[in-house]
């Protein structure tokens, strides 16, 4: 496994950062944040940070979160933990998740409408996620994205484009997309570029440089 160096992190985030590990997998370099959601201390702790940045994106707290399939859920989940024991909030939480999963959300909800996106160019793979739209009329305030990690970001920025058009059809603002961490120091990388090119804010609770093997502080 990978030595991780951790410069300028508060003490907070040094914690969770000392609980990620950084390695190759299948000849590529993998960030593995499993065995930080194993620990519920830490898991709680991930959830008050992301949730500190929410409030700052929004300046205030979310009304309703959307998070894609499977980390982001379980970063998500961990936000809709804090809200609700600090703060007494329940904030609805929307599952975005490739399709044929079940229980399906036609059977949970069948007079929803789905977005599909994520086809490719063509419009032949049929790849695409699929979330809930009932929760978007149901809220009266403003919609966030969560996930665990920002990386090339064309995943993020295309569900964040679905999510804002739902959230404005609902009569609701988006106000964009919080992660646990930003993957930097490649071209590659353009999570917050892509999703600010949207008109959306960004932010992060740490940065990860895989080309030193760094963690860093993500937006004060």
């Amino acid at each position: 496994m990978t030595t991780l160096n951790y410069k300028d992190l508060t003490s907070e985030e040094e914690i969770l950062a000392r609980a990620i590990t950084f390695g190759p997998h299948k000849g590529i370099g993998f960030l593995n944040i499993a065995p930080l959601f194993q620990s519920a201390a830490l898991s709680a702790l991930a959830g008050q940070l992301v949730a500190e940045q929410v409030h700052e994106l929004l300046e205030e707290d979310a009304s309703l979160i959307v998070a894609p399939e499977t980390r982001g859920i379980v970063t998500a989940q961990a936000v809709q933990a804090h809200l609700f024991h600090a703060k007494q909030i329940d904030t609805p939480l929307v599952w975005a998740r490739k399709p044929g999963k079940l229980p399906s959300f036609a059977e949970l909800a069948r007079t929803d409408v789905f977005h599909k996106e994520y086809a490719d160019a063509e419009g032949a793979s049929g790849d695409y996620l699929e979330f809930m739209t009932k929760p978007f009329g149901e809220v009266n305030g403003v919609v966030a994205g969560v996930d665990d990690v920002g990386a090339t970001g064309e995943t993020a920025a295309k569900l964040m484009a679905a999510v804002q058009r739902e959230a404005e059809r609902a009569g609701n603002d988006c106000a964009g997309l919080v992660t646990l961490i930003e993957l930097v120091g490649l071209p590659s990388f353009r999570t917050r570029e892509l999703i600010k090119g949207l008109g959306l804010g960004y932010r992060t609770v740490l940065t990860f440089d895989p080309t030193t093997a760094t963690f860093g502080p993500g937006d004060q």
